[in-house]
């Protein structure tokens, strides 16, 4: 059995606790709770950072790097040159996360001075979550290589720093950054959203010109990126509303029809009933789900009717029906009621479980607690957002301490996946509860090995990931299995 396992986390847990909560007097009670639990999570990482486990090793660097424990620095640099890839590529990050003197050498050594591989992607993502004042020659040198002709070579090393520049404000580089976003040659729809998301945090959005002129890119992803930036000010004239209404109408890609369509409902434009009407019909989910929330605001009960009877006809594809069932306001008549119960107990796909769960708890129907519980308790790892929306409706009912007791009470530790991917929803939605799972767990000897990375890799990205989800497919695997 790990070493780990044989610690004594529960005195650890017990002075950890007396300590805080002697010195935090005056504070919000429950800030008090929540912080010495984040203690005593890192009192177990601290050890776990000698695990015999790759994983825990590397997660334990990460919870402590978002904890700012500086004086782990040495540990994460010995990790971060771990011959398991799993522990070096955390560690990578948590330097980077860390932002430590002397960090700024070590990823710049692992970007510049080798081929582009996963360790590069992942310095590069390090790299830009550095301060903007801490001066970081390898990305100068990475920018050179990059304007040198070496844009494919580099290119997901490129993507990897730009998501890291996105997670804070960066001006210095804000005229590198236009620079990536508008280069004609580029044909990386990535490049272009990764850098606009830098220069957001900048306060640098995109003008009225440069949105306008998106919506004629040939990415979907920029096109949409177009709609989304356009702002209540912006009245726009004939000649722009119709554009928004060509796409609406006809744009080859159904995401770009439904933000158009969004868009004309937030403008109040007279062509957005039809348009929404017909989209609700859609055989696309996302399409179908704006089409039917837009004309439930435009037609009110004109529109009900027809969007009940496409949940109900079981000929519709489960995805479109899940969309429909997100935008029916309550009251629910009974026949939605019973669909929502027996397809939230049923064996049907995730998201059409959760739809239907949380059509009930809108509804405040009697059926919905144990409909959310059942169907939070099936969920895996592919089902994170989704979870954290069901922990979001149980803690409206007061529900999360039976899930935390549930969760302590019957962990399966031979099924971590499972089990992580419920922990981190429940600890996003309540962190105190998710510490207080881990602590309990490894207070009865239950945690060891892989488990302890599992858990403590739940509770991390919990606790705050830096990249948007929407985000994450435009980045390397290095970097996006990780969730930084």
């Amino acid at each position: 059995m790990d070493e780990f396992a044989h610690c004594t986390i529960g005195t650890a847990r017990r002075a950890v606790l007396a300590v805080l909560l002697a010195t935090a007097a005056g504070q919000d009670g429950q800030e008090v709770d929540v912080a010495a639990a984040f203690a005593a999570v890192d009192a177990i990482a601290v050890r776990a950072l000698d695990s015999g486990d790759p994983v825990t090793r590397g997660e334990a660097a990460l919870w402590l790097a978002q904890s700012g424990r500086a004086e782990h620095y040495a540990a994460f640099l010995a990790l971060a040159q771990d011959e398991a890839p799993a522990a070096r590529h955390r560690a990578i990050l948590a330097l980077g996360m860390l932002g430590a003197p002397g960090a700024e050498a070590f990823l710049g050594r692992l970007l510049v001075d080798s081929d582009p591989d996963e360790d590069a992607e992942l310095a590069a993502f390090a790299l830009g979550l550095l301060d903007d004042a801490q001066p970081v020659p390898a990305i100068d040198a990475l920018l050179r290589r990059v304007q040198g002709g070496s844009r494919r070579r580099f290119g997901p090393a490129l993507g990897a720093l730009l998501a890291g520049l996105g997670t804070a404000p960066h001006p210095s580089r804000a005229v590198w950054l236009r620079e990536v976003r508008d280069d004609p040659t580029s044909r990386s729809d990535a490049l272009v959203v990764l850098a606009q998301a830098a220069l957001d945090h900048c306060d640098q959005p995109l003008t009225r010109a440069e949105a306008l002129a998106f919506l004629d890119h040939d990415a979907p992803s920029v096109r949409r990126l177009g709609l989304r930036a356009w702002r209540p000010a912006w009245r726009p004239g004939d000649a722009e509303t119709n554009r928004i209404v060509h796409l609406a109408r006809g744009d080859a890609d159904p995401g770009v029809r439904a933000e158009a369509l969004a868009l004309l409902g937030r403008l109040l434009d007279r062509r957005a009933l039809d348009l929404a009407e017909r989209a609700a019909a859609s055989r696309f989910a996302e399409e179908a789900g704006t089409g039917a929330r837009v004309w439930l605001a435009l037609a009110g009960d004109a529109a009900r009717a027809a969007i009940e009877e496409r949940i109900l006809n079981r000929r519709v594809a489960d995805d479109v029906r899940a969309a429909l069932l997100g935008v029916l306001p309550a009251p629910l008549p009974p026949p939605i009621l019973l669909l929502c119960h027996d397809l939230a107990h049923g064996d049907g796909p995730f998201a059409l479980r959760t739809a239907a769960a949380l059509a009930l708890a809108r509804a405040d129907s009697v059926l919905a607690p144990a409909a959310l519980a059942t169907v939070f308790f099936a969920g895996t790892a592919d089902h994170a957002h989704d979870l954290v929306r069901l922990a979001e409706a149980l803690r409206a009912l007061d529900r999360l301490p039976a899930v935390q007791a549930e969760l302590v009470g019957k962990a399966a530790l031979d099924d971590l996946p499972g089990l992580a991917a419920r922990l981190r929803a429940l600890a996003a939605v309540e962190p105190l509860l998710g510490c207080e799972v881990l602590l309990a767990l490894a207070a009865d000897d239950r945690l060891s090995g892989a488990a302890v990375g599992g858990v403590l890799g739940a509770l991390r990205k919990a606790r705050g990931t830096r990249v948007a989800s929407e985000h994450l497919a435009l980045l390397p695997r290095s970097v996006a299995s990780l969730e930084p």
